[in-house]
């Protein structure tokens, strides 16, 4: 009830910086700047404007900016000026895309005449940043923030008022993205400023410092602050009803949610309803809110009718043109205003006719329920593919989780009423489209790009944005982590990076209108139904697909002929054994209790056993195992599980039935995505390139956190056995070695693309803050361009033409986990960078225990083994040859598959048998050639 509590609480708070854009900050209409301020049509256009009629203006402001840009010498002031009234009108019609447009023309115009550094610019970048903040692109949101704040912080003299607007949002923006201590600074800077500006009424920012105050759980200090809120801006001659009402409503939200006080609240929502629907009107995304927040108020009082009333009636505030009253109705996407706000509205109102359907007995609103969700998540997939950064795509899909798990159970619902395949199959594409959705379309928009009839030139132009974008982000990273950063260099590289960012977006934009094969492979994905998935499987592989909710564990299973599904609850023990296991891999304590550890660590496995696989056990005998984990699953290698406990109670980790005994095990991000990488490439030869660099042995801790490079430098210890591993596995492949003084990072961008098969055995530097920030460590050559630190946005950007990449270093596959996409680390990055398949580590790996492994890995792939059973050949060769403290699973467990499991080389008995046939046919050739020669006649 809390989380719910929290999560409504969150929404209010976004849906209130969508409504109210808080751009006061900017001049409205740029009177005094336009040569043509004194004409007619100026004039008309500012009171049009003022005045909210913004049909009208835009009908007057259009033609004028046609005749502007034709004549022989546009003037720029013009232009800018025609520009950011248009982008003011769409930013009130709802019209965001068109807004942003807009104003990116005017931002042009205004670089162009008052310099990066005015006033007027950063009015741009503040109306900019909020727009972005409203459609849910953060990041860029944040830069043009703080770009706006930086020019204002130096203006002379100071304008404390607009700093205090910039602050305001900035406020805003890091509490929509988690960062509510940031958030709550940033608020409590532009109250200060807001004062010194001597501006009296601070409703606005003490709203946002009361939503601010309930994320950080001082529900005392935000109750009086939404209580001066509502105090200020009731108050004075001229009441801005926008803010008024979203302040009506997000208290009413937290008396309901926090104060206990239902009543109370829903007394502050009919208020909001009544000022909104009078002075905002029906059709407005503010009045859509409130409607929303009230159907909660109703469905908490159990009485779904009046809440689907209301959230119907919120659907029909946020359409342009839909009306219709009737709950079994929705609108088109294509009719949404405001489509953040629509998200939040239609994935509850499924949730209320599953309920309804519940309450009746009536499987019609079940049926209702599905279609609901089924548009919500049409939703999600078009706003997503509005958003051009991966952190924006990242966020909503950690945002969309419970629409998602909703419209899966409501399929499961109405499989188990009716017993119909077709539910069934719903169900598993809702799970699917669930996962790895921003991995999936990453992958696309590189594949669109090669093969989108793009020229070369242009394709070169726009992989090089994203190196400049990344090699930039990365000098800001650092500079900021330093104990006495440069803030005004950090000024400077904020615009330098904005600057990339906006040519970036341009690029994409011109793809996206000039070539429309590239638009269309780049959108146009559809996933794939379960007979296409059995028709691409292996007739002895079975995946096992996983969806973890909060109180039971679904999942499907599917193999060449069949299709099944379980959902079993979840009860203290899942957890229990779930955190004794991470625990017990990840502690490396091999001294203390290790009897104790030792049945731990049976319990643990055995009861994860009969939770994740025991349900399919006759399945999934000696099959291979293809594992799609969701949620924290993605830290558990699955082939540790046991099958049963031994009847012995002495200590033997060697002999356990663990299931890698029967099943080799592989791992992929969705079915989608291994479809997309599941035709294996197998050759009579790989052409194999492994990198062990050297460092300082006087280096102080191999244990690595995040700061600046040269702390990494000085704390990254020798690793012995990587020589060793690299020349064995170079040997045994007749690969290329490159170690010590050759191990360089310039030395793999510039050669690592030749390579079919890549081996890194090497320091993996884990940043939890940004993950895009960890790094493999290669050898830090003096003088070299390079710094020798390989992040993870530098691999994005790489193109590798590798068939396998092993990354044999520590926690190479561990990173910030996101819902539905998985782990967000460095091993990623290589399949953004092309490489199918990926070998990982999910802790930090044991020296010898590694370079043992890896061989016996290699040694099973050049035998013709898949990837899969080579792993698990591998460690059950390396399980029999330990002693018994290295046969503990810490040792050897750590190492997955992920990706495309298929063999890299022909196997031996197909060489063979090629090698016979070849013998065969000479031997035939040269007999028939003898038996020819004998049969001619002798010539006289």
């Amino acid at each position: 009830m809390a989380m719910k509590a929290l999560l409504r609480t969150v929404l209010i708070f976004c849906i209130f910086l969508v409504c109210r854009l808080y751009l006061t900050g900017a001049t409205l209409v740029q009177k005094d700047h336009s040569p043509l301020s004194r004409t007619d049509s100026i004039n008309l256009i500012y009171h049009l404007v003022t005045g909210k009629q913004y049909n009208k203006a835009l009908e007057l402001l259009w033609p004028l900016l046609e005749q502007e840009r034709n004549k022989p010498n546009p003037n720029p002031k013009s232009l800018n000026y025609f520009y950011n009234n248009i982008g003011i009108c769409y930013k009130n019609q709802w019209k965001y895309e068109e807004a942003i447009d807009a104003y990116n023309n005017a931002l042009k115009f205004s670089l162009k005449i008052y310099g990066p550094s005015s006033a007027y610019t950063a009015s741009i970048y503040n109306n900019l940043g909020n727009l972005y903040n409203t459609v849910g692109e953060y990041n860029t949101a944040a830069l043009y923030l703080q770009n706006a704040l930086d020019i204002y912080t130096r203006l002379v003299p100071a304008v404390p008022a607009e700093e205090s607007r910039v602050l305001n949002n900035l406020g805003q923006n890091a509490s929509l993205m988690g960062d509510h201590q940031r958030a709550y600074e940033y608020t409590l800077k532009s109250i200060q400023k807001r004062k010194q500006a001597g501006e009296g009424n601070l409703g606005i920012p003490y709203h946002s410092l009361a939503h601010i105050l309930v994320q950080l759980s001082r529900y005392d200090e935000a109750e009086e602050y939404f209580r001066l809120s509502v105090e200020h801006l009731s108050s004075g001659s001229k009441i801005t009803y926008q803010d008024l009402v979203m302040t009506y409503l997000s208290y009413g939200l937290f008396l309901t949610d926090h104060a206990g006080s239902t009543e109370e609240g829903k007394a502050m929502y009919l208020k909001a309803l009544s000022l909104s629907k009078k002075h905002l009107g029906e059709k407005n995304p503010t009045t859509a809110q409130v409607w929303t927040n009230l159907a909660g108020i109703y469905g908490l009082e159990e009485q779904t009718d009046s809440a689907l009333y209301c959230y119907q009636q919120a659907l029909i505030a946020l359409s342009e043109n839909f009306s219709d009253p009737d709950i079994a109705m929705n609108p088109a996407l294509e009719e949404i205003r405001h489509l953040p706000g629509f998200l939040s509205t239609i994935r509850r109102k499924a949730a209320a006719l599953k309920i309804l359907s519940e309450e009746s007995g009536d499987i019609r609103y079940l049926e209702l329920s599905i279609q609901t969700y089924e548009l919500a998540i049409d939703g999600i997939e078009k706003l997503r593919n509005q958003f051009q950064t991966e952190e924006s795509k990242l966020f909503l899909a950690d945002n969309a989780r419970e629409t998602y798990y909703g419209a899966i159970l409501a399929a499961l619902d109405h499989h188990r009423l009716t017993g119909l395949r077709s539910s069934l199959e719903k169900a598993y594409s809702f799970t699917e489209r669930s996962k790895a959705s921003v991995l999936m379309s990453s992958l696309q928009n590189m594949e669109a790009l090669e093969t989108g009839g793009i020229p070369d030139g242009v394709r070169l132009t726009e992989l090089n944005l994203k190196r400049e974008i990344a090699r930039n982000q990365e000098l800001l990273y650092e500079e900021e982590k330093k104990a006495d950063p440069d803030t005004f260099w950090i000024s400077g590289q904020k615009q330098v990076i904005l600057d990339l960012v906006r040519q970036q977006d341009s690029l994409i934009g011109e793809l996206e209108r000039s070539y429309p094969e590239y638009y269309a492979l780049k959108y146009g994905h559809e996933v794939p139904s379960v007979r296409n998935i059995q028709e691409m499987m292996d007739r002895r592989e079975v995946i096992l697909e996983y969806v973890l909710g909060e109180k039971e564990l679904i999942t499907f299973c599917i193999s060449p002929d069949t299709f099944t599904y379980h959902v079993k609850p979840l009860k203290n023990t899942f957890d229990e054994a779930f955190m004794a296991m991470h625990r017990i891999l990840t502690s490396r304590n091999f001294n203390d209790s290790v009897r104790h550890e030792y049945h731990r660590f049976l319990k643990a496995s055995h009861t994860l056993y009969r939770y994740l696989i025991e349900p399919f056990a006759r399945e999934i005998r000696n099959r291979h195992l293809i594992i799609i984990a969701d949620s924290r699953l993605h830290f558990l290698p699955f082939e540790i599980l046991l099958r049963e406990l031994p009847e012995n109670s002495r200590m033997n980790y060697r002999s356990l039935p663990y299931l890698i005994a029967e099943n080799p095990v592989s791992y992929a991000h969705s079915a989608m995505l291994l479809k997309k990488v599941y035709p294996t490439r197998k050759g009579w030869t790989n052409h194999l390139v492994a990198y062990a660099p050297e460092y300082d042995p006087e280096g102080q801790s191999p244990v690595l956190q995040a700061q600046n490079r040269q702390y990494y430098r000085d704390r990254l210890l020798p690793i012995p056995g990587a020589l060793e591993e690299v020349h064995r596995i170079g040997k045994r492949l007749e690969g290329d070695v490159f170690t010590g003084s050759e191990a360089t990072e310039k030395h793999f961008k510039e050669h690592a693309g030749k390579y079919e098969l890549i081996h890194l055995a090497m320091h993996t530097i884990i940043d939890d803050t940004d993950p895009m920030f960890s790094k493999l460590a290669f050898t830090d050559k003096p003088g070299n361009e390079e710094d020798g630190l390989l992040n993870t946005f530098e691999i994005y950007n790489l193109r590798l033409n590798a068939r396998l990449t092993t990354l044999s270093s520590c926690n190479s596959g561990i990173g910030e986990l996101h819902e539905g996409e998985g782990m967000i680390s460095l091993s990623r990055g290589f399949m953004y960078a092309g490489c199918p398949s990926l070998v990982l580590s999910l802790w930090e790996v044991e020296d010898l225990a590694s370079a043992n492994l890896m061989e016996y890995f290699y040694m099973g792939l050049k035998r013709g083994l898949s990837k899969a059973r080579a792993l698990q050949y591998a460690k059950l060769r390396y399980l029999r040859e330990s002693d018994m403290l290295h046969s503990h699973p810490y040792f050897w467990s750590g190492y997955v598959v992920t990706g495309n499991h298929g063999p890299v080389y022909y196997s031996r008995r197909w060489m063979a048998a090629a090698g016979l046939l070849i013998a065969s046919v000479i031997l035939f050739a040269l007999c028939r050639r003898r038996f020819n020669h004998r049969q001619k006649p002798d010539r006289f």
